[in-house]
């Protein structure tokens, strides 16, 4: 009570959400970390009344979308800095520790975060629930964000259910973390039969880690992904070796049956014109799903006659030039 008298954020936020017992959804702008524990506190009560099946006015059964950012304008701090080149200091990040009380809450469905990163004095000492824990979110967004292998791979193991997953990997520190993109590979392996849509981009091209960087590796055995919206070098790869070669990547060896939409971003000359004729020529049989390809960022105008050969199996093919307009604050890609 007194931190309420004192109107501390989190202390009078925490009894508010008790109080509202309907509430379906919580946007949370320049959110901080809650040194007192007021809000896991609160969150911890609903979070057990809800596992036991109570249902209350404290329960907040009604939650289902949570979206935390530590930014008061978060739309403004990603127009400033739409590559992520800028290292922001630590007190504008958020935390494992700061997100799990609300991820422990069953009835949240949807989760979106921005600026995550690991705090190694908090997230390494037993911030993690329990192998057997497994949260009920089935939407997982996670933008602007610098995550460790370790912490991305243990944090998404806990979700066993997740539907859509979404990660914009940035720098954070002088010396990016060891994050790769083969690291995703491994921390979606075990959402081979529920996962339908992925998001996967970054500047990992800008780290010292690029000769150790390989592809995510195939995703031919998700057995529900409908949409794959990627970084090209995260698909087919990193330069390697000293003549900087390319591994080979066959584009309809590496995509599920199940797939709607494809989105290769920054694909540059990744993904040749030959890749693409050989998906043509199996797509009705392997991909019958399929309706929509874009690649952006292409070195290369589109073919007509790739368009055209592509609309008549009823594919939409569309390829976005590269753009560079250094006359305005943002490079369109």
């Amino acid at each position: 009570m007194p931190r309420i008298r004192q109107g501390r954020w989190h202390a009078v936020t925490s009894m508010l959400l008790l109080l509202l017992p309907n509430l379906e959804g919580i946007e949370m702008i320049d959110y901080r970390h809650d040194e007192a524990g007021d809000m896991e506190h609160a969150l911890g009560i609903a979070a057990r009344l809800q596992g036991s099946g109570i249902s209350t006015q404290f329960s907040l059964e009604h939650l289902t979308d949570i979206s935390l950012s530590p930014f008061a304008q978060p739309e403004v701090a990603e127009a400033e800095d739409p590559l992520g080149f800028y290292l922001w200091p630590e007190s504008e990040y958020l935390h494992f520790s700061d997100i799990m009380p609300f991820l422990r809450l069953p009835s949240v469905q949807s989760v979106a975060v921005s600026r995550l990163a690991v705090d190694n004095a908090r997230d390494r000492l037993g911030v993690f629930p329990t192998e057997n824990c497994q949260f009920s979110t089935k939407e997982l967004e996670i933008t602007s964000s610098c995550l460790e292998a370790w912490g991305l791979i243990t944090f998404l193991r806990l979700f066993t259910s997740l539907r859509k997953f979404s990660y914009n990997h940035i720098a954070r520190e002088d010396e990016d973390t060891d994050f790769l993109p083969q690291e995703i590979g491994q921390a979606i392996a075990h959402l081979l039969p529920c996962l339908e849509e992925l998001e996967i981009s970054g500047a990992w091209a800008e780290n010292d880690l690029l000769r150790t960087a390989r592809e995510i590796g195939s995703l031919a055995k998700f057995e529900r992904l409908k949409s794959i919206d990627v970084d090209s070098s995260a698909l087919f790869g990193f330069p390697r070796g000293e003549d900087g070669s390319l591994p080979v990547v066959r584009l309809c060896e590496v995509l599920p049956r199940a797939l709607e939409r494809l989105v290769l971003r920054h694909s540059g000359g990744l993904c040749g014109e030959e890749n693409l004729r050989e998906l043509l020529c199996v797509v009705e049989e392997r991909f019958p799903e399929l309706k929509r390809i874009e690649m952006r960022g292409s070195h290369r105008s589109g073919s007509g006659a790739l368009t055209r050969d592509f609309k008549a199996k009823g594919v939409e093919l569309l390829i976005h030039p590269l753009k560079c307009d250094f006359g305005t604050e943002k490079v369109i890609l």
